[in-house]
């Protein structure tokens, strides 16, 4: 059986010393999102390691077409270095993650990966739980594997410039952080909920809470041989219909996938009316698409076409789907393709 080990996970105020983040750092290659290259402490920092790959973020990053141009002109940077001498440092946002994550799990059947998120999306999700993933005709994460970062380290001066720009900076975030709530139950839904305002401090005293919530149970499931880790996909499997039409942010399609969880189980009779109404009402104060998501309709055959390559589409062509029954208990169910789409029409999202 496969060995798990949670990957070690450090707040930190600034970078991490080169030392701290691998043995070698002039043997390691940093993969990073260009955006960061304004930030003259960032360069400085990224000098004092061997070498390092610029990429832009986003989708087209992980599309795998794209994929080989980028492994050709980075295996020439470091076709000199040995596989035991490799360390891959993935700093960016999650596309940057999947892209540097998936590179290090295949380069020479798998080097040492680093991860340094740089967007609270990245910070409280991708960069946990070793997925790595690309995309293929727009389905996303269909090409991936399990590779689990040996050191992950958040740093807070990473996100400070982004909160100057006002609170839409954490919005992407913010669905995965109030999914990770719903998961873990009443402790820390409360105590989201006592917060006027999720900004940077709110998000420094929630994230060491939070991230646990996510390796308790990927601890139960690593490598998804049973369906416990499939809870983690509460809210996405709408979600991800909603990312691809819309180019909405991942975070603010989870946020709409979990509202459409809510009202389906609360449909169905999992889901107690008072909570659910409770849980609605914190999921509308914290969309930045209200009257956006009032307009918008799906076709049908596009959003069938689309929950047909979802990954959890099971061997009886049905979907594995995640419902909540209360705080902390979310429910996995096998459901038929027709009647997602029952629901969808019912809550008004077909055209």
């Amino acid at each position: 059986m496969r060995s798990f080990t949670p990957s070690p996970l450090h707040f930190l105020n600034d970078l991490p010393k080169p030392n701290d983040v691998c043995e070698s750092p002039s043997s390691a290659l940093v993969i990073y999102d260009s955006y960061h290259e304004q930030n003259s402490s960032f360069v400085k920092w990224l000098n004092l390691f061997g070498q390092s790959y610029s990429v832009q973020a986003g989708e087209d990053l992980k599309d795998i077409l794209n994929f080989p141009n980028h492994v050709h002109k980075i295996s020439e940077k470091i076709s000199n270095k040995s596989r035991k001498a490799l360390t891959v440092i993935a700093v960016g946002g999650g596309s940057v993650g999947d892209f540097a994550g998936f590179f290090a799990s295949t380069y020479k059947r798998g080097v040492p990966l680093v991860h340094i998120p740089t967007t609270w999306l990245a910070a409280i999700d991708s960069a946990h739980g070793g997925k790595t993933a690309l995309n293929i005709g727009g389905a996303k994460n269909q090409v991936g594997s399990f590779h689990f970062a040996e050191k992950i380290f958040i740093c807070k001066n990473f996100f400070k410039t982004g909160f100057n720009q006002g609170q839409e900076s954490s919005a992407p975030g913010v669905g995965e952080l109030i999914k990770t709530a719903l998961l873990a139950g009443s402790s820390l839904w409360t105590q989201l909920g006592s917060y006027s305002s999720l900004n940077l401090e709110a998000w420094w005293e929630l994230l060491p809470k939070a991230i646990p919530v996510k390796y308790n149970i990927v601890s139960q499931d690593p490598f998804e041989d049973t369906s416990v880790r499939q809870v983690l996909n509460l809210g996405h499997s709408f979600g991800h219909i909603l990312e691809k039409v819309f180019d909405w942010s991942h975070g603010e399609c989870v946020l709409q996938g979990l509202y459409f969880c809510t009202a389906w189980s609360q449909h169905r009779g999992y889901l107690d009316l008072q909570l659910a109404k409770e849980i609605e009402h914190y999921l509308q104060n914290h969309s930045h698409k209200k009257t956006e998501v009032v307009s918008q309709k799906l076709s049908i055959n596009e959003a069938k076409r689309l929950l047909l390559s979802d990954k959890k589409i099971n061997k009886s062509q049905e979907l594995d789907f995640v419902f909540l029954k209360k705080l902390g208990q979310p429910y996995v169910e096998s459901v038929s393709v027709n009647s997602f789409m029952d629901e969808l029409l019912r809550q008004g999202w077909l055209k």
